[in-house]
């Protein structure tokens, strides 16, 4: 070693890195520094020193030379290197993942890690996602649902998949649904879930195609209403309800005088625009919270729960009087409907309750077109 440049032993690779280091050393006379450099041993074998050096001074103060110790920490690196190489792994898997990868701390409530996925779905930076608790971002109808469901994850079972569907504001401000299944990650001391894992994906598209579908399902296509089946089906839930808790209903049922006459004299295109506009008649009269729906043709009902039949003759002669006074095919013609009200019976069924109407709506029409009967 005794004559030998010590430049010549460091990897050669990194002998340039090494000379400018202690170049660095003399011009800024640095006391003292530590670096680390790999050489090549006298069998040919690498390996690592750190190396402490101290700066010698000469006597008029200028820089002489290094007094330095090294130690060998080969195995050190080794070590190092296999982390950073598994780090590196789980980092591309975290960022290969499809959909968010999140880690979510119970205590801190908020999430400690999230990967790159979530930029495209949210449009935050996975920093943003840390900054505070990612519940201020959920939808305020899903965020108790969401609260309720975290809390759960503390008793879970090891490998336990719990999942749920919440949505959650974008960076731009609109809402996106997302489909998230969590699992245990780390536990507190007393055993109970401390941090859980879960991958979320968008599920957006799909939430949009399932309500077109329901909409096409229970909605009439062309007043936007509750189709036959689908009013009848929430008329049954009412008057469940009302038996419970002891309360009415009172059902209106309507219907458009001489429909047919309508369709076969100005059109199915008239028949329709008449059918939209008796819609929208009701609904501006009963408000949005009321059943209503078209139950065929030009017959409609709506609901009042817990309303006595003289509300409800208000609100039908008030919506007779409405219709009555639209034109159609402007100045063509104009439309009278025929109200029947039926209020319901403690433990009265839907079938008795229907029957009911059918009679009133019946001796309405003996009576005179335009008329309401209770």
């Amino acid at each position: 070693m005794i004559g030998r440049s010590w430049l010549k032993l460091i990897r050669h690779d990194r002998r340039e890195d090494a000379r400018r280091f202690y170049l660095r050393q003399f011009a800024r006379r640095t006391p003292n520094t530590y670096c680390e450099f790999p050489v090549v041993d006298g069998h040919g074998h690498e390996r690592w020193l750190g190396q402490n050096v101290r700066l010698l001074l000469s006597e008029n103060g200028a820089p002489a030379s290094f007094q330095a110790s090294a130690r060998e920490i080969t195995d050190r690196k080794r070590t190092e290197s296999e982390l950073e190489k598994n780090c590196s792994f789980v980092e591309r898997i975290a960022a290969t993942t499809p959909g968010i990868l999140y880690v979510y701390d119970l205590d801190e409530r908020r999430n400690i890690f999230t990967n790159r996925g979530v930029v495209p779905v949210l449009g935050y930076k996975p920093e943003q996602q840390l900054e505070s608790d990612a519940l201020s971002r959920i939808h305020p109808d899903d965020a108790a649902r969401v609260r309720s469901h975290r809390e759960t994850l503390r008793a879970a079972a090891e490998g336990e998949i719990r999942r749920i569907e919440y949505r959650v504001r974008h960076a731009d401000g609109h809402w996106v649904w997302l489909s998230a299944r969590d699992t245990p990650f780390e536990r507190a001391r007393n055993g109970a879930v401390k941090r859980f894992v879960g991958i979320a994906q968008d599920i957006t598209a799909r939430k949009a195609t399932q309500e077109k579908l329901t909409l096409r399902a229970e909605c009439d296509g062309l007043t936007g209403l509750a189709n036959r089946v689908h009013f009848l089906a929430l008329l049954r839930s009412m008057l469940r309800r009302a038996a419970i808790q002891h309360g009415t209903l009172s059902f209106c049922a309507l219907d458009v005088n001489r429909f047919r006459e309508i369709n076969e004299r100005y059109g199915y295109s008239a028949g329709d625009t008449v059918l939209q506009a008796v819609a929208d008649t009701i609904g501006a009269e009963v408000g949005v919270t009321a059943l209503t729906g078209r139950i065929g043709g030009g017959d409609f009902a709506f609901v009042l729960r817990s309303s006595e039949n003289r509300e409800a003759e208000e609100k039908a002669v008030r919506i007779c009087s409405r219709i009555a006074a639209l034109e159609f095919n402007p100045g063509s013609f104009h439309v009278t409907v025929t109200f029947a009200i039926s209020e319901s019976k403690t433990g009265m069924g839907i079938d008795l309750l229907l029957d009911s109407a059918d009679r009133a709506l019946n001796k309405a029409k003996s009576v005179l077109h335009g008329a309401v009967c209770a």
